[in-house]
């Protein structure tokens, strides 16, 4: 009784583990917001850090760029 239930307990364990993974994963593009408002560029996350658009920000940010 008690090694079925200590099997039992394990799997168990391991399903709601793998779950876990499942809630955490986002496959969702960051947005860039620059003073309330969105700006329509592509930014990419690449090894934990996120990458932006420099000439889009540039422009938004109200410089010109050539």
């Amino acid at each position: 009784m008690t090694k079925k239930a200590i099997i039992l307990g394990i799997i168990i364990s391991l399903v709601l583990y793998i779950n876990a993974y499942g809630f955490a994963a986002d496959d969702s593009q960051p947005a860039i917001v620059l003073d309330g408002a969105k700006i329509e560029a592509a930014a990419y996350i690449c090894g934990g850090n996120v990458y932006l658009p420099l000439r889009a920000v540039g422009e938004a940010l109200g410089y010109e760029i050539q």
